[in-house]
């Protein structure tokens, strides 16, 4: 709330990974567009392979279109790593059905089929 209020009283926040998800989500609930635009832009120039699936989990939540497409994109770019990782595990499953379902994913159907067994801790 102190990084809220700073932002109300300076025009400013000071954003981290820690805390840009949960100020994305207060400047969504209060209407802060500014303050949204700017949470979403450091969150997608601070995507990594552990935090990707919960950064596009927000994006979809809060309606964020090109946060969901820079995920989407850094997911495609590694989708061997995050299978071989297993990051792509603890996406829910309507997510992981939003994930798979956008036409910016650059994967054919073998991949689909093998993220969607992993996601849902299938074993051979």
């Amino acid at each position: 709330m102190d990084r809220l209020l700073q932002y109300i009283y300076t025009d400013t926040a000071e954003l981290s990974n820690d805390t840009v998800l949960s100020l994305l989500s207060i400047a969504d609930q209060y209407d802060l567009p500014r303050l949204k635009k700017a949470c979403g832009s450091f969150a997608a120039e601070n995507i990594n392979n552990e935090n990707v699936h919960q950064i596009f989990e927000f994006a979809v939540v809060y309606n964020e279109e090109t946060l969901q497409l820079e995920c989407v994109k850094f997911i495609g770019k590694r989708i061997d790593d995050l299978i071989e990782s297993r990051q792509l595990m603890s996406m829910a499953p309507d997510m992981f059905s939003a994930l798979v379902a956008n036409d910016a994913l650059p994967l054919d159907e073998s991949r689909v089929c093998i993220m969607f067994l992993f996601s849902h801790n299938f074993r051979f």
